[in-house]
């Protein structure tokens, strides 16, 4: 095992030096990649020092990670973590599950979905297997003239800011990523033709919209929002129709929907109605003996009590916005 400091080549979104040098750029993190010589093992991890105490996280703000090992290699990499950093708290976002980590001392500590999209086919076969309500949908929105197409300036990241700061506040009551991220976001991926910001609109009015990354062949939905007024019109049908028939005539492999929840039923029965198939996601967490759990949950505690503040309906959003440059990167 070794850890260097950077990676050297782009693959799947987590391990690409594209997403780790945003994710350094927006909140200062240092990343070193774990690798075991002689096998495909990749682990980034960013080693932290803040308000909880020095943690160690792999890889914040990131839906989750294929390390591309099996369950044996896992288990030796996270012992090798826990030897090099034994005063560190460890959170691993895997995708699939690793039984041997529970022997490392690792605990399992929440259970999700990654939804993904194979692009298999013709345009026509793809929309004959998504199911019929999303057909309907879509056909729904072509009736209502809403249009889609990838708005990747400074007056579609206002829109879709302004769409996300209150799906956050009024359906979730919490604080949107800081603008900050967004337009960095954009600034990374857009420039360089890694990812559009694609946009529907009714006339000349934002509906929805969605930051869609490119990374190793893959369309990679980082962030989906729209306005509720116009949630009759199924806008995010038709922007996610649109999506895949841009990644097909760019012969990409497919589109991965990010992570779902667990207890979301709601939008994993979503997905599925494209066809996306579900596979599981793991969090994991070592804890050294030092490590003041109390203290902890004391201060998530406040800072859900501050987020409730700061999402209120007599707050404005410029507020709320604030409070998510100064917060959000504690939620990681």
């Amino acid at each position: 095992m070794k850890a260097v400091v950077h990676p050297d080549h782009d693959t799947q979104l987590a391990l690409s030096y594209r997403w780790l040098s945003f994710l350094s750029t927006v909140y200062g993190f240092e990343f070193r990649v774990l690798e075991a010589e002689g096998a495909a093992l990749r682990l980034p991890f960013a080693p932290i020092h803040d308000i909880y105490g020095p943690r160690l996280v792999a890889v914040p703000f990131t839906d989750y990670i294929d390390p591309q090992a099996d369950d044996a290699l896992i288990a030796e990499a996270a012992a090798f973590l826990r030897n090099s950093y034994p005063q560190h708290a460890i959170t691993l976002r895997l995708s699939g599950n690793y039984p041997g980590l529970l022997a490392t001392g690792f605990e399992a500590i929440r259970s999700a979905y990654c939804h993904r999209l194979h692009f298999e086919g013709t345009a026509e076969q793809l929309w004959e297997r998504t199911e019929h309500s999303f057909r309907k949908n879509v056909g729904k929105a072509m009736r209502g003239q809403v249009t889609v197409a990838p708005m990747n300036d400074q007056q579609g990241l206002d829109a879709f800011y302004c769409m996300l700061t209150r799906l956050r506040r009024h359906k979730f009551h919490a604080l949107p990523h800081s603008r900050r991220h967004y337009e960095n976001l954009l600034e990374t991926f857009t420039r360089s033709s890694a990812g559009n910001l694609w946009v529907a609109r009714l006339g000349d009015k934002p509906i929805a919209a969605a930051f869609i990354l490119h990374a190793d062949g893959w369309l990679i939905d980082k962030m989906g929002v729209s306005d509720a007024a116009h949630l009759d019109l199924c806008p995010n049908n038709l922007l996610l129709w649109e999506v895949i028939k841009f990644g097909l005539a760019r012969g990409m492999r497919g589109l991965d929907m990010g992570l779902t929840p667990g207890d979301n039923a709601g939008l994993k029965r979503f997905k599925e109605t494209l066809g996306c198939v579900a596979t599981p996601i793991t969090f994991y967490r070592g804890l050294p003996s030092t490590f003041d759990q109390t203290r902890e949950r004391a201060l998530r505690d406040m800072l859900t009590n501050i987020t409730a503040t700061f999402v209120r309906d007599d707050v404005p959003d410029a507020a709320t916005q604030a409070a998510a440059e100064v917060l959000y990167r504690y939620f990681c």
